[in-house]
């Protein structure tokens, strides 16, 4: 299923009437839904793209696309102290 999951997103499930088991029993309301946001779901991602090994069923190493991925850095509002 091409799914792309956003930050705050929200999906909701219901059981299926007269459901009996866990697996496959349920019901999509809402998928990935972020029309709660004031601008809508972001940051969204999926696996759409990914590329897996036919031979090992494991996902092929990916560096993914330049520019992607989060900054390892501390981000927003910071309280220093100099003690």
């Amino acid at each position: 299923m091409p799914l792309r999951i956003g930050c705050c997103s929200l999906t909701e499930m219901i059981p299926k009437k007269g459901a009996s088991k866990v697996l496959g029993d349920w019901e999509a309301v809402r998928l990935a839904d972020g029309s709660h946001l004031k601008e809508g779901a972001s940051r969204d991602w999926g696996f759409m793209n990914v590329r897996i090994d036919i031979e090992s069923g494991k996902v092929v190493d990916d560096p993914g696309q330049p520019g992607s991925h989060d900054l390892d850095e501390p981000v927003g509002l910071q309280s220093h102290s100099n003690l």
